[in-house]
């Protein structure tokens, strides 16, 4: 079983309710954002799309192997546009709008900051769905937080709220690589690394 972080629970709470904003979900490289909203989204209701690798991962609920992805090859190769942003959200419009009534539809986009206007174009998708009640859940994730940051003020103030996840706390790097006090002060709270620490020039290189 993957380690959960403690804020998955924040999001988890979000996700039961009606959307109402946007969820942020921001902090640097390789602390487990990815991880923590594919553990938090639902099986058969959901798409987790990357900006950085634009091939569109959804869920089979007739394939035995649960959680496998089915690869839109068209989209691995579509340029990073406003476009790219679009069509995703549009996918994940009418499947929300497909579902029984009181159901909710999820769409997580990965560094979205790499998309060029991004806010812009969020903002835009994002008020016409509220103004036709769409149920859909959207999550942004970003690993450049002036790059992030910038787009929330410019155009997307009031219309979102933020989950910012750290390195790692010492009781979780206790609890997920075993970290004695000394080893977490010494290493630090950044779970990359932590298979490396037994080798010492492998992990100052790494």
């Amino acid at each position: 079983m993957e380690f959960e972080r403690n804020e998955i629970n924040i999001l988890k709470q979000l996700l039961g309710e009606a959307p109402r904003l946007i969820i942020i979900v921001s902090g640097p490289r390789q602390v487990g954002k990815t991880t923590m909203v594919r553990q938090a989204l639902p099986v058969n209701s959901s798409c987790f799309v990357a900006a950085d690798q634009p091939v569109a991962e959804t869920i089979d609920p007739f394939n035995e192997h649960a959680g496998s992805a089915i690869i839109d090859t068209d989209l691995a190769s579509s340029p990073l546009t406003g476009k790219w942003l679009t069509d995703q959200w549009q996918q994940a419009r009418a499947q929300a709008v497909a579902l029984p009534s009181g159901e909710r539809y999820m769409l997580a986009i990965d560094e979205i900051q790499k998309i060029p206007r991004w806010s812009e174009i969020v903002k835009g998708l994002w008020d016409a769905d509220r103004a036709n009640e769409v149920p859909l859940h959207v999550i942004l994730l970003g690993s450049s937080p002036w790059l992030v940051q910038k787009g929330l003020t410019e155009s997307l103030m009031g219309r979102y709220e933020s989950i910012s996840m750290t390195h790692w706390s010492y009781p979780e790097m206790q609890v997920a690589f075993d970290f004695s006090l000394d080893e977490y002060i010494y290493f630090g709270g950044y779970p990359g690394s932590a298979g490396f620490i037994r080798d010492e020039p492998r992990w100052q290189s790494y």
